[in-house]
């Protein structure tokens, strides 16, 4: 096993490039790393294509610019990290003043094609990392001893690089728990205001009764529902009063109390911001229209 060391390469854009390879020992564990480095580009706008016949991944190290690959235009920046499936003809654009740096690593086996594939890579070609100073960390280090040729190299680096797979496996499977969970809260927020609408008077209510931070119902509504849970509450609250002013024959005083109003001014107002017309005008309107859909229809018949 051998470095490459550092190389400067203006040809190709290249301000600074450090590199090494493996040998290509047997696969153990469905598992090789074959090579990596790292490269600063010139902060430029000219394009060099690369392929590479293993699989890569790929750590923005510094800067921000374009990926372009699979005839698509990918946003990069630090912290994110790229994967590519072999034979990827790809390349980036820098933004001019702004430089871009990353490390990468090729690798192959089935092993190691799992782990790229937990990492989320089979759905996406670049990934926003949670905590991307450990994956900055574990590629630095993998750097670090791919320069140092001794008997443990290869070992230490594959290890290097499992770690990094797990960390990203890992990350992966919390944002997705996360996410599950998340929504199984939103729901059980939503079905309890579904549920209990005509007794909230306040979201407080309904953050204490689902064991949650009225700050975090909010960020659960404005995430999962769009909106606030109060504007959900209103929305539940007035869709059954307009409900029940043309199915029913109760007052709007009555109406207003049985959806939870204790003012039925406060009601009429709330009405008329989302129905522009008052409560007594839209009962109105609507039995206008079944009064000439009636009469239509006995002049039909």
């Amino acid at each position: 096993m051998f470095a490459f060391g550092r190389i400067l390469n203006p040809e190709f854009g290249i301000a600074e490039g450090n590199y090494f390879r493996l040998d290509k020992l047997p696969l153990k564990d469905g598992f090789s790393l074959l090579a990596g480095g790292y490269e600063k580009h010139l902060s430029d706008d000219d394009k060099q294509n690369f392929s590479f016949n293993y699989h890569m991944i790929k750590f923005i190290a510094d800067g921000e610019g374009e990926l372009i690959a699979y005839n698509k235009t990918f946003k990069i920046s630090k912290g994110m990290m790229i994967g590519l499936l072999p034979e990827t003809s790809h390349s980036f654009k820098g933004i001019r003043g702004k430089g871009l740096s990353y490390l990468y690593v090729l690798f192959q086996g089935k092993k190691a094609i799992e782990f790229f594939k937990k990492c989320g890579f089979e759905q996406q070609v670049v990934l926003k990392l949670e905590n991307p100073d450990i994956a900055g960390s574990l590629f630095w280090r993998i750097l670090r001893h791919g320069n140092n040729s001794t008997e443990y190299t290869y070992e230490i680096c594959s290890l290097y690089l499992k770690a990094l797979f797990l960390e990203m496996a890992a990350a992966s499977k919390i944002k997705e728990h996360t996410s599950t969970l998340s929504a199984l809260t939103f729901k059980e927020c939503r079905d309890y205001i579904d549920g209990h609408y005509t007794e909230i008077k306040s979201i407080n209510q309904v953050a204490e009764k689902c064991c949650v931070t009225p700050q975090y119902l909010a960020r659960l509504f404005s995430k999962q529902g769009n909106m606030s849970p109060h504007n959900y509450l209103m929305r539940v609250k007035l869709n059954t009063a307009a409900n029940l002013l043309v199915t029913s024959s109760l007052s709007v005083s009555q109406i207003s109390q049985r959806v939870g109003f204790d003012d039925p001014f406060y009601f009429s107002t709330c009405f008329r911001k989302k129905y522009s017309l008052s409560p007594r005008k839209y009962r109105g309107k609507y039995m206008e229209v079944m009064e000439k859909k009636d009469t239509k229809k006995r002049r039909e018949n």
